[in-house]
């Protein structure tokens, strides 16, 4: 084969790839996979939890504050008006939303202990009884500041303490560990760094899936095309390259595809990643040449191809790990070339 013959050929199978309905959705599934998980991977994913306080008295101020400011699974913000809190809460966006009254601290120091501040939730929430624990808990380390506070200055034998130093010594004895303290392992950040592994982990099988997918739609039109006798204008010589390009090409169209999408998402940090992606196309091929042979029996490949495809999907880790359940089968995802692209 000549080079300008084989110029030729790659320009005319990319060509025909292109004109092709299903190969134009195939490779715009790229770009939408890329956005959602952009977008999954946003502060937006967060269950938002609307706040107001009827009053700008310190008090009322200073939990919403405290709300606003926690980094956690919940986003907490303020609103304007109890309007905007309904709104939110009526159209999806809060999960549900806290209404702080003008007298809660009045309410407070009077011994009343319920039905002080209003939860107004979406009919389809269910996470309403844990952000009132999260709430409750700003509540009251709050409030107790203050209790410390009125006892030490009016009730006590000591001469006109100093606020601030109160308030220092207190936050300094509540987080030091010397007092009554949950130990928590596995801060937010930790379990945003989880779940965005997760994400990127489907994100990157899915792309392999479609990788496979153009390679192996290059070696079914190959098989289309023998059965018409469109190639039998070319030598016998010259016909294994026919079906090299003929895979190669649509393969090509998605690794490229592929590797812009996985760019944007900032998974080749490494080279060691780079080099697995480029191996995982180099093997993608070394596969569908492997399958050649059996192409005079399209219609068994036609069955084998799309249980593959779904072995694929179960076997190696794209949506699941099904060797952390069945041990005994781990060996089987070995068998799907998905699993080395992890």
């Amino acid at each position: 084969m000549t080079p300008a013959f084989f110029v030729r050929a790659v320009f005319c199978f990319l060509k025909r790839s292109l004109k092709k309905p299903l190969y134009i959705l195939l490779l715009l599934l790229f770009p939408l996979m890329t956005v959602f998980f952009l977008y999954s991977d946003s502060e937006e994913s967060r269950l938002n939890v609307a706040l107001y306080a009827q009053s700008d008295n310190d008090f009322s101020q200073e939990i919403v504050s405290k709300l606003v400011s926690r980094d956690g699974v919940y986003h907490f913000y303020s609103v304007p008006s109890e309007e905007v809190l309904y709104h939110d809460v009526l159209s999806g966006y809060a999960e549900c939303g806290y209404i702080f009254p003008e007298n809660l601290l009045d309410q407070l120091n009077l011994g009343r202990k319920k039905n002080l501040v209003n939860l107004i939730v979406s009919s389809s929430t269910t996470m309403s009884k844990i952000t009132n624990e999260i709430v409750y808990s700003e509540l009251f380390e709050l409030y107790s500041l203050r209790i410390l506070e009125d006892y030490l200055i009016h009730d006590s034998l000591l001469e006109n303490p100093d606020p601030e130093q109160i308030e220092a010594l207190y936050q300094k004895y509540l987080t030091n560990g010397s007092t009554f303290a949950f130990d928590i392992n596995g801060a937010y950040q930790d379990y945003t760094s989880i779940r965005k592994g997760l994400t990127l982990h489907m994100f990157i099988g899915l792309i392999g899936i479609l990788i496979l997918l153009g390679g192996l739609s290059g070696l079914l039109q190959y098989t289309e095309d023998e059965q018409k006798k469109r190639h039998e204008h070319v030598p016998f010589s010259q016909k294994k390259y026919i079906v090299f390009l003929q895979i190669v090409c649509p393969l090509l169209l998605f690794f490229i595809a592929g590797a812009i999408s996985l760019a944007i998402a900032r998974y080749f940090t490494e080279p060691s990643f780079l080099l697995r992606y480029l191996c995982y196309g180099l093997l993608t091929l070394i596969f569908c040449m492997l399958l050649y042979p059996f192409r005079r029996f399209r219609m068994m490949l036609l069955t084998f191809l799309p249980l593959y495809l779904l072995g694929c999907l179960i076997f190696t880790p794209v949506f699941i790990d099904l060797s952390l359940y069945l041990p005994n089968l781990a060996w089987t995802s070995r068998l799907f070339i998905t699993y080395y692209l992890f």
